[in-house]
């Protein structure tokens, strides 16, 4: 059901893109449907709406290997 959440997410990101968690999971849903582009967008978003929060580690730990996904 990765279709749904993601539509659902984009919602949400939609009416109010300072929700951070709404971005993170935006991120990897998409990363999940293999749409490498849009969950870098919503990932870099979520850091940028919060930067120290409950996920910030992980994505920026996961970050820079899916950026270099994109330069190839």
């Amino acid at each position: 059901k990765f279709a749904e959440a993601k539509t659902q997410f984009e919602a949400a990101t939609k009416a109010d893109p300072n929700m951070g968690m709404a971005q993170y999971q935006l991120g990897m849903t998409a990363l999940n449907l293999g749409l490498i582009p849009e969950a870098v967008a919503a990932l870099e978003a979520y850091l940028k709406v919060d930067p120290n929060g409950p996920k910030a580690a992980e994505v920026k730990a996961a970050l820079p290997a899916l950026q270099a996904m994109l330069k190839k």
